[in-house]
Parts: C-alpha cells; sequence; structure tokens
C-alpha cells in the first residue's frame, strides 16, 4: 500500500486514527509504503509564530497562516505514532523532502 503526499493534510489529533487504520487495511505481514513531508526548522517556527500572532489556535508543526493547511510534526513524533499503530519501520530514508518509510503489519496481526 502506498501513502504518498497526503498526511500532512491532517491535524496532529488525527494521525493517530489515519495510521491505525492504514495498519488494519494491511494484510498482516504487508507492506506500506509512507512519506512525510519537510520543512527546514526555521520556516516551521516561521509558520507557528505567523499562526499564532493571527490568533490561530495551532501547536508547532501546523502551518496555517495562508490559504490550506498542512502539518509537520517532527520526526520523533512520527517515529512514536507509527509505533503505537504497531507498524514496524523496516527502512526509512530521507529524499525529495519528504521522509520516507517501509513500514509492515506484523504477521501475527489480528486486528
Amino acid at each position: 500500500m502506498l501513502c504518498i503526499d497526503a498526511l500532512e493534510m491532517l491535524p496532529p489529533e488525527d494521525w493517530p486514527l489515519v495510521l491505525a487504520n492504514l495498519r488494519r487495511a494491511v494484510k498482516p505481514g504487508g507492506l506500506l509504503h509512507l512519506t512525510v513531508e519537510l520543512i527546514e526548522a526555521t520556516e516551521r517556527e516561521r509558520a507557528f509564530l505567523l499562526g499564532r500572532a493571527q490568533s490561530l489556535p495551532i501547536v508547532p508543526g501546523e502551518y496555517a497562516h495562508h490559504a490550506g493547511y498542512h502539518y509537520y510534526p517532527s520526526l520523533e513524533q512520527v517515529r512514536a505514532w507509527l509505533e503505537a499503530a504497531g507498524l514496524v519501520t523496516l527502512e526509512e530514508c530521507t529524499g525529495d523532502g519528504y521522509q520516507h518509510f517501509l513500514l509492515q503489519r506484523p504477521p501475527s496481526s489480528f486486528s
């Protein structure tokens, strides 16, 4: 299964549910390639400050001060959510402005 260039549209509170549903959609032992868009730390901080200056109810990583919405979680947070969802990281690399995760639903998963 592929999930490419999509998760950045989700607010942080939706990530755990979406990752759990992706896990459910992959058969036991199956693979999932997931990408997480990356931005520079300075741009992430700038977006947060601009959003707060507009009184937007955002958390660090949310980019909402222009038209549209993006959420750029820290990679540590993404890894924690993946683990909590029961997905095993087989490979992880950076390329083309994204963090790429090759994940597996453990073969013995029953839910």
